[in-house]
């Protein structure tokens, strides 16, 4: 009869804990677009040599996966497709040597990329507002460079055609990231990312500047709980 009773409150517990195991878990799907840039700094110390970049539209597509830790944190990744985009305008002077005429060009660089991703992150929990910090690491499949070049010597301007490129990127990314989300409802949060990739993209380039990704996007999930997809259990 003891040992009845004992397994009986062996299966009750493990039922109960695997209960609260389910509750702490969520994922689902998960989308991310905004503002982005592939940012160029010139390397080189000629004064009137002038890079300005230019945002670009991008996103991120996949899904997410939550644990909470307690009732105030949780921590938590993404397996994500990044779709980053790029522009560049590189202007400079120089004297062609032969008309001996002052000649100001500018070379407009277009980057697209295609990476896969994995952000982890700590989220603290203030009431429905979430805070989000983490890391971000991706793996870049895919990648196309264009360039057109814009010359102009004594008031006459000639422009070329758009041709590609290969910028000969690095295959990989690293940064850091933020984030603030709110609760929506149960099942619905969006909020605002910021990523700043720390890796040099054209440390194996030749030309005369330096790159890294940034992004700033609106951020879109939909939750999805094991045994009850209807109740959310932030707190």
């Amino acid at each position: 009869m003891k040992r009845s009773i004992f397994l009986f409150a062996l299966l009750i517990s493990v039922r109960l804990y695997g209960q609260d195991e389910v509750q702490k878990f969520t994922f689902g799907p998960s989308l991310n677009a905004g503002i982005s840039n592939v940012i160029f700094v010139k390397t080189d110390t000629i004064p009137d040599h002038v890079i300005s970049n230019r945002v670009q539209f991008s996103f991120q597509a996949g899904a997410f996966a939550n644990y909470n830790i307690g009732k105030k944190f949780s921590v938590g990744m993404e397996l994500l497709y990044w779709w980053q985009n790029g522009k560049a305008r590189d202007q400079f002077s120089f004297v062609d040597p032969i008309t001996n005429k002052g000649v100001d060009q500018t070379n407009e660089y277009k980057a697209h990329l295609s990476y896969v991703t994995v952000p982890i992150f700590v989220q603290y929990y203030v009431s429905d507002v979430i805070l989000m910090l983490g890391v971000q690491g991706g793996y870049k499949f895919a990648e196309s460079g264009s360039l057109k070049i814009t010359t102009t010597e004594e008031g006459n301007t000639s422009e070329g055609d758009k041709t590609d490129v290969d910028l000969n990127f690095v295959n990989y990314d690293v940064g850091l990231k933020a984030g603030v989300l709110y609760k929506l409802s149960d099942n619905f949060t969006a909020g605002v990312e910021y990523y700043n990739g720390r890796i040099n993209l054209s440390q194996n380039s030749t030309y005369p500047y330096s790159s890294r990704n940034q992004y700033f996007y609106g951020a879109f999930r939909y939750n999805i709980v094991h045994g009850k997809s209807g109740k959310m259990y932030y707190n």
